[in-house]
């Protein structure tokens, strides 16, 4: 007898509805994440399932062949992880993706960079995680030392910042805080070092913009939807 193959649920999936008031504390912003999360392996589990499941199983052959021994394990490992890297990709280059990263993830990740000096971040298991940095410069009102965590483009022993904030109207306020104090300090790939901010115009802007987008299409989404330019910022090591 041939199985029926049962409809996916909201509920299989981990929807969990708006985050409401329990991402006002550390603990409900964590379970909150960790629930995201969960939607997004599903999600991931779902399309390879369904409309890749043929190309899939041919990337895992092709794989197979080229790894010595055919470690069909990490191959496996591998792929997923690509395509758990093109989920969070496209997730964030959604407005709630966008209001998460800005507003839920940061604040996890504050804390937990600065302990590990951004070893470890909440893109954990993505691509995008090995170029996660935080960046600590002075309020250019307050002169107060203010955190932000962020995703960089490493160019050369240079680092470019995109101030997109996922495509806001205005510009991010540590955009100007780097603009009003320069000097700023950057933990990095579990080094932590002092850096001078400047902001890059025209054709350096262009090829950097170029650079970053390789990396992280979604600047290219952010860009169309706002009407400012977005800046982009070169930081260099401090001498």
């Amino acid at each position: 007898m041939q199985s029926v193959r049962k409809p996916t649920t909201w509920f299989q999936l981990g929807v969990i509805g708006d985050a409401g008031p329990e991402i006002r504390n550390g603990l409900g912003a964590f379970l909150y994440v960790a629930r995201s999360r969960r939607l997004l392996f599903n999600l991931g589990r779902i399309f390879s399932q369904r409309s890749t499941q043929a190309r899939w199983r041919a990337h895992r052959r092709t794989a197979s062949a080229s790894f010595a021994g055919g470690d069909k394990k990490g191959v496996c490992i591998y792929y997923e992880s690509i395509m758990y890297t093109k989920i969070m990709k496209w997730f964030a280059q959604t407005r709630l993706g966008g209001w998460l990263f800005l507003n839920v993830f940061d604040k996890i990740d504050k804390p937990l960079m600065r302990l590990t000096n951004a070893r470890l971040s909440t893109g954990i298991g993505t691509a995008l995680s090995k170029n996660a940095i935080l960046l600590s410069c002075t309020g250019a009102k307050s002169g107060v030392e203010r955190d932000v965590a962020l995703l960089c483009t490493p160019s050369g022993d240079d680092i470019v910042l995109v101030a997109s904030r996922t495509g806001h109207a205005n510009n991010p306020g540590w955009y100007y805080n780097l603009k009003a104090h320069p000097h700023c300090v950057v933990r990095f790939r579990g080094k932590k070092f002092a850096c001078v901010a400047k902001e890059t115009k025209g054709a350096q802007r262009e090829e950097l913009w170029k650079l970053a987008t390789e990396q992280y299409p979604g600047y290219d989404t952010y860009a169309r939807r706002t009407a400012r330019v977005i800046p982009v910022m070169l930081l260099v090591a401090a001498p």
